[in-house]
């Protein structure tokens, strides 16, 4: 079984994904889960139910560590971890303003080819009248109206949607590498969501659920394991 998400290659069609600038690039944070965990499976096999957080993998020292971000003590990252764990939920234009919603949220000011792009994708490049995004939608498709049924214009904005998840990548490694006491206990096996443990562990999570007595925070739970 594995996560929710497994990765980014998914994101990307097979001929894009090879020639840019993502398939060579060792990413910081993976398998962000599209929605917040309120289950674990701890290594005794038990259920066990935690605060809701935010599961993704972040890279330390060559080895992908597990993480889970509470939700309420952490809000935004824990936000910012699932948005990214929503992109491939949704269609190619969808992808690209998802991750930009992600790269605001995480950066103060910018690049203007990446705000371009975004505001041609969701307005007509009739209304557009910023000079510089006008002047950046030139340098990059060569005209300020993008026809995605363009072969060349495809290249590009794979090509873009690329650099901007790297970029994002970079920023949200950043701020998950400040945060303290959110790697996955040891005591746990796996995180899951009440789906998937209702999917796997039916009859578990059943008796977890309708106990009180075992429907406790396996953070808080000095036996827990």
């Amino acid at each position: 079984m594995g996560t929710l998400s497994r990765g980014y290659q998914g994101l990307f069609p097979g001929r894009f994904w090879l020639s840019s600038a993502v398939s060579k690039h060792r990413f910081g944070v993976v398998n962000p889960w599209w929605r917040p965990c309120e289950i674990v499976q701890l290594k005794s096999g038990k259920l066990s139910t935690i605060e809701p957080s935010a599961y993704c993998e972040l890279l330390v020292n060559e080895t992908y560590v597990p993480l889970l971000i509470p939700v309420a003590k952490h809000p935004a990252v824990a936000n910012t971890v699932t948005q990214l764990g929503q992109l491939s939920t949704v269609g190619r234009v969808g992808k690209y303003v998802a991750l930009f919603k992600v790269y605001e949220m995480v950066c103060a000011k910018p690049q203007i080819h990446f705000a371009a792009l975004r505001h041609v994708l969701s307005h007509a490049a009739s209304v557009l009248n910023r000079p510089k995004t006008l002047d950046a939608l030139t340098s990059i498709f060569g005209t300020v109206h993008v026809d995605l049924a363009r072969y060349r214009h495809q290249v590009v904005f794979w090509r873009t949607l690329g650099e901007l998840l790297i970029e994002v990548d970079r920023l949200v490694a950043h701020e998950l590498k400040a945060l303290a006491d959110v790697a996955m206990p040891q005591s746990y096996r796996r995180p899951l969501t009440v789906w998937v443990a209702r999917y796997y562990f039916p009859d578990e999570l059943s008796k977890l659920l309708s106990n009180p007595a075992l429907n406790t925070d396996a953070r808080q739970s000095p036996s827990a394991g």
